[in-house]
């Protein structure tokens, strides 16, 4: 089976969209899933969410997912994601609401989990982006592979029968089968890796086969939204530097 996976979109349906495109009928993916963050920072979550229900793809539950479904505050979060999780608690429905509520924080896909940020819930949200970070992950990780989001950094980190874990830039590679590996799918809405195009990765459980896939999408019909809902110019303008 080819799998397809999709990092934080981030309510970004030009991106998804996109994404969706190659992912489905030019990769010919048997079935294609999420590691959380389908809202935040973008301007269109409910059509996001949407677009996802329609399609019965199974997502992780991300922070963004989580605070977006809150009523608390969100003081401790930065000023520009704050701004995008008020907007967004004011527009998403009950139906929207029920289905982030829904989202597991891991989904066992039997070859494979996938998560939003790592294995490990406490602290929750970890980034995992160092050694430390990583073994702790995989003292939770009870899959040989697993893939995961929220950095928005496309990495892979694998761990070998020595305990040596190596951490490395996402490529297209044979995964070796004796190791465990983390697989940071990178994101698809809002890349953070100075390459502005979205990102994904296919994955083959017969095989191994791990394929890493940045394609370019039309950047400027999302700017333009954001900017009608006054979006911060920060938020606007990252996305075309990809960072």
């Amino acid at each position: 089976m080819k799998v397809g996976l999709l990092g934080d979109i981030h309510a970004n349906l030009e991106a998804l969209n996109t994404c969706l495109e190659l992912l489905v009928n030019q990769e010919h993916c048997d079935y294609v899933m999420a590691t959380g963050d389908i809202v935040g920072y973008g301007p269109q979550p409910c059509e996001c969410i949407e677009r996802l229900m329609d399609l019965e793809i199974p997502s992780a539950l991300g922070n963004h997912d989580e605070y977006s479904m809150q009523a608390t505050e969100t003081l401790s979060i930065n000023s520009n994601a704050r701004f995008v999780i008020d907007w967004t608690r004011k527009r998403l429905k009950p139906q929207h609401l029920e289905y982030l509520n829904s989202l597991p924080d891991v989904i066992d896909a039997g070859e494979f989990s996938v998560t939003h940020s790592s294995n490990c819930f406490s602290p929750r949200w970890t980034y995992v982006v160092n050694k430390s970070t990583a073994e702790l992950n995989f003292r939770f990780q009870n899959k040989k592979v697993s893939f995961n989001g929220h950095t928005h950094l496309p990495m892979i980190i694998s761990l070998d029968n020595n305990g040596t874990i190596l951490l490395e830039d996402l490529e297209s590679k044979t995964l070796d089968r004796d190791k465990k590996y983390l697989i940071n799918v990178g994101s698809v809405g809002q890349p953070r890796d100075r390459n502005s195009a979205a990102s994904t990765v296919t994955f083959d459980t017969e095989s191994y086969e791990l394929k890493y896939i940045r394609v370019d999408y039309d950047i400027s019909k999302t700017q333009k939204l954001m900017k009608e809902y006054d979006f911060p110019e920060f938020l606007i303008n990252r996305l075309e530097l990809g960072q």
